[in-house]
């Protein structure tokens, strides 16, 4: 695990806390941290690092490329060094509840500064901030619709798996069995996850229509050549083909003649 990986995970995760909001008191919620006359209330606080969890569960399987299931997740927070690796194990570490209050506390100071300050006034951040909420919402639906799917794979599946891993790639010759199920286990989860999202969104695409506005140059907007200098130069090339086909070919040497 790399400072990027890092990076990544506390960036996407910090942005996605931001989009939590403050609400009041409530019943008998006690509070457990209080912002000038703002009191945060242990329901919010739980919330919030529910969010955390979530985005951090779904940045790290971007990162490592594998899915990682929501109790495999939540066993590695509570003992990180179960993991096996030191770098990993740290990032489970600043998943824990204590390490994230520190960073709750400091994400609450800047939202209210950012507020107090006008910022969050500025159009262009109030366009960046409807954007990822779109974001989060849709990246939370998708991992829940793959929450829900069963991704237990019984040995004799992953050994037939792993036997065709090592075919492909004698490199996995020497690797034991054990990791070799494991690789293997990985590799048909995450093939199933990614027919499983296609599936979801292509469901999506049947159910919605969606229509392209005619009489806009999407080509153009998008960076692309407008279509009238595409068909101009399509009509160029064919042009130029034509005349190649017209003039007679040079005739090869022939070693006979030349003698």
């Amino acid at each position: 695990m790399n400072n990027n990986l890092k990076k990544s995970l506390a960036g996407c995760v910090a942005v996605a806390l931001t989009l939590l909001a403050i609400s009041c008191n409530s019943g008998n919620d006690p509070w457990v941290l209080k912002i000038e006359s703002k009191k945060i209330t242990k329901k919010q606080f739980d919330s919030a690092y529910e969010g955390y969890l979530t985005m951090g569960r779904e940045q790290l399987q971007m990162m490592t490329g594998r899915k990682v299931n929501e109790q495999e997740f939540q066993a590695y927070v509570k003992n990180p060094a179960a993991v096996g690796n030191p770098q990993l194990a740290q990032v489970f570490a600043n998943f824990q509840k204590r390490n994230f209050l520190e960073q709750y506390k400091v994400m609450l100071l800047l939202n209210e500064e950012a507020k107090k300050s006008g910022f969050l006034k500025d159009n262009k951040v109030k366009r960046r901030l409807e954007y990822l909420e779109k974001y989060f919402i849709a990246n939370m639906y998708m991992m829940d619709k793959l929450s829900k799917d069963e991704d237990k794979i019984p040995d004799a599946d992953a050994v037939a798996f792993w036997q065709e891993i090592k075919k492909r790639d004698a490199r996995y010759q020497t690797v034991p069995l054990d990791q070799g199920m494991e690789l293997a286990r990985n590799e048909i989860i995450n093939q199933k996850t990614k027919r499983r999202q296609e599936e979801v969104v292509n469901n999506l695409r049947d159910q919605y229509r969606v229509e392209a506005n005619p009489e806009f140059d999407m080509e153009a907007y998008l960076g692309g050549k407008p279509a009238s200098d595409s068909d101009e130069e399509g009509k160029k090339s064919e042009n130029s083909e034509a005349n190649s086909e017209s003039k007679p070919e040079t005739p090869a040497p022939n070693s006979e003649t030349e003698k």
